[in-house]
């Protein structure tokens, strides 16, 4: 395992979950009535375990031989949330609150928030049912992902949004281990990221309206951007429309747009990934247009807005005749050496440039070619950086 972590890169919403997360917040309370102290050796209940239990839900009699898997969305996640961490023999009473006295199949109705559901269990049988997401082979972890999808599909279906984001979150997690894709170092790597990314695009593109829909507008953005850094195919192009088409949206809200007048759209604004998505997928023409009109209605008002404002800025902002110190010649990119690389990958796959105006272009090019010499020179050179 030590020697994994030479090779294997994570990133993305957290390495590795806090075993609470699989239940809603805020839903559990539990108490361990008898512990098995004689069984120090026995296994805990994990978030990847499957369990065997004594079941007894209020004054209803006690139900014998339940049989499910953690996360696996058959029992109510106050049932597995009073499970976690118990070995075989221990018996603990728990109340459940809110959305926590429901499995993953069932809606919840107007008074959700209200219900609350008491309960006993007791561990009978535990044995570990998934490997850990380092010790998984690339199949294994987009079988649990697709399966966390599904699920949270159907939660966001029931309008179950935070719960459908633990399921998501979940899938994305076991799917942020990313191999390198030197052949050499490690043959086969590209092609077992592809059967990574392939699950992840899905996981993604649904985080993203997730995280819309509750107007977290900036994650949406980012989620969208996880779905372009996945090595999309030409043949994934509806995929690549879809991402930037979201993407767009969530830029339209955080007001992200050209100014008014401008001969070409910024980049990393609403306009530019409509243009893009449009390109990809004339399909979705209608939809563009819409978001087009709404576009120019928020570059219109900002246009006034900033007229109206004029006045209030200090003279040197609009004078020409008043001269200012020369700009940094790091000005877009910075001066640390690997945030410049990393921003000049993602221009790259993003084909910005494509976007600029040809001052701009200009300029960003030269610049670049400045990031490039101080590698060439050594200059604040860090050996020990890798940059996938």
């Amino acid at each position: 395992m030590e020697q994994l972590f030479d090779w294997v890169y994570c990133a993305g919403p957290g390495d590795d979950p806090d075993e609470s997360e699989i239940v809603s917040p805020g839903g559990v309370t539990r108490s361990v009535v008898e512990g098995a102290h004689e069984r120090c050796d026995e296994p805990i209940v994990t978030k990847n375990s499957k369990v065997t239990i004594r079941l007894k839900i209020g004054n209803e009699p006690w139900q014998e031989g339940v049989e499910f898997t953690m996360q696996d969305g058959s029992q109510p996640s106050g049932v597995e949330a009073a499970a976690l961490g118990l070995k075989i023999g221990d018996k603990c009473a728990f109340v459940s609150q809110g959305e926590a006295t429901l499995n993953d199949m069932e809606p919840c109705g107007d008074d959700i928030e209200s219900a609350t559901c008491a309960g006993q269990i007791e561990i009978l049988r535990c044995e570990t049912a998934r490997k850990g997401k380092f010790d998984m082979s690339p199949q294994e972890r987009a079988e649990f992902a697709n399966e966390m999808n599904d699920l949270g599909k159907r939660l966001y279906g029931f309008g179950r949004l935070d719960r459908a984001e633990h399921k998501w979150l979940a899938a994305a997690d076991i799917l942020h281990v990313v191999e390198p894709e030197d052949e050499e170092v490690n043959p086969g790597g590209a092609e077992r990221n592809l059967i990574i990314f392939k699950a992840a695009r899905s996981v993604y593109l649904n985080l993203a309206l997730l995280n819309y829909d509750k107007g977290n507008y900036a994650e949406s953005e980012l989620y969208c951007g996880d779905v372009l850094h996945t090595n999309l195919s030409p043949q994934d192009f509806k995929v690549k429309a879809k991402a930037l088409f979201r993407r767009a949206c969530a830029r339209l809200k955080m007001n992200k747009v050209s100014p008014v007048g401008a001969q070409y759209p910024k980049e990393a604004t609403a306009e530019a990934d409509l243009y893009r998505a449009h390109k990809l997928d004339p399909a979705i023409k209608p939809a563009v247009e819409k978001k087009m009109a709404e576009v120019q209605e928020v570059r219109i008002k900002h246009a006034a807005r900033d007229e109206a404002e004029v006045d209030n800025l200090p003279e040197h902002l609009y004078d020409e005749s008043v001269k200012l110190d020369e700009p940094s010649p790091f000005e877009h990119y910075g001066v640390d050496i690997v945030q410049a690389l990393q921003l000049i990958r993602r221009e790259n796959e993003d084909h910005v440039l494509e976007f600029c105006s040809d001052r701009e272009r200009e300029a960003k090019l030269k610049e670049r070619a400045r990031v490039y010499e101080r590698i060439v020179e050594g200059e604040d050179y860090k050996p020990k950086t890798t940059v996938f």
